[in-house]
């Protein structure tokens, strides 16, 4: 369950990095 957990939120971190980088870009 914790590397789920953990799975999820490194994507949903990584979402928000990448929409981040495209608006600054």
């Amino acid at each position: 369950m914790g590397n789920t957990t953990g799975s999820c939120l490194a994507l949903a971190v990584g979402v928000e990095v990448t929409l981040l980088a495209r608006n600054v870009g």
